[in-house]
C-alpha cells in the first residue's frame, strides 16, 4: 500500500481506492455484528485494517475485491473513489469522528480475507432483512 510519510508522521491521509486497496463501507452496528461474528469464529487473523467516520466504518480489502456482488449493507469502495485514514496512532478524541477500529498497531495483516468477511455480511444482512419484514 502507498502511503505517505506524512500519515507516518502522524497526519490523516485520504487515499483512492482501486489500485493499492479496496474497502467496504458499511454502517458501525452491522460492522461490529459482522466482527463480532467473525471473533467468536476465531477468525481475527482474518481482520485487517478498519477505520471509521463518525457511525460508518470503513474496512480495507485487497485490491480488486468486487469479483462478486457484496450484500447491499456494504458498499464496495473501489476505483474512483476515496478513503480517509486516521493517523497510526490516532485516538478517539478526533474532532472529525475519524479513528480506527482495528488499527496498524493491532493487526497481522493490513487487508481483511473478501471471502471469510462475505459469510457474516450475508448472515447480517439476511438479519436485517428478517426484522424489517
Amino acid at each position: 500500500m502507498i502511503i505517505s510519510a506524512a500519515w507516518f508522521s502522524g497526519e490523516t491521509v485520504t487515499l483512492r481506492t482501486g489500485t493499492n486497496f479496496d474497502a467496504l463501507q458499511l454502517a458501525q452496528h452491522h460492522g461490529e455484528a459482522v466482527i463480532n461474528r467473525l471473533l467468536s469464529f476465531d477468525l481475527d487473523s482474518r481482520i485487517g485494517l478498519i477505520s471509521a467516520k463518525h457511525d460508518q466504518w470503513y474496512i480495507l480489502l485487497p485490491p480488486g475485491s468486487s469479483e462478486e456482488p457484496w450484500p447491499a449493507i456494504a458498499q464496495h469502495l473501489g476505483k474512483g473513489s476515496t478513503v480517509t485514514l486516521p493517523p497510526p496512532h490516532s485516538t478517539d478524541s478526533d474532532p472529525i469522528g475519524l479513528r480506527w477500529i482495528r488499527a496498524p498497531r493491532d493487526v497481522s495483516t493490513w487487508f481483511s480475507d473478501p471471502p471469510t468477511l462475505r459469510t457474516p455480511l450475508e448472515v447480517v444482512a439476511a438479519n436485517r432483512t428478517t426484522i424489517q419484514t
